[in-house]
């Protein structure tokens, strides 16, 4: 259970490491992050609520942690861990890809 946290925590990190790059002013970025997160959270909470197809939340970290799978099963999904992997992986490429367009050379 606590690995799964540790693996949203990271994804949810890194996706916000990528977006990041593309905001210049920090405190706007914070804020506009802050609010995305949020959002997230709360758009998987209102997904779950309405019992939709796991397909319609499979691209939202949130979605991905269950620590009540967890304490039933013993363990998590590997499916979850690999895919929270998976966005952190994606995430942090994107980001260092536009990171380094960023730039200037001396």
């Amino acid at each position: 259970m606590c690995i799964n946290c540790f693996l949203l925590a990271v994804a949810v990190g890194s996706i916000n490491l990528a977006a990041s790059v593309w905001i210049n002013d920090y405190s706007s970025g914070v804020r506009i992050l802050l609010a995305v997160v949020v959002g997230l959270f709360f758009a998987d909470l209102g997904i779950r609520i309405a019992d939709s197809p796991y397909t319609a939340r499979f691209f939202n970290p949130f979605s991905h942690y269950d620590p009540a799978y967890a304490i039933k099963n013993g363990g998590m999904p590997a499916g979850s861990l690999l895919t929270l992997l998976l966005m952190s992986a994606v995430s942090l490429i994107v980001a260092v890809k536009k990171f380094e367009e960023k730039q200037m050379e001396t």
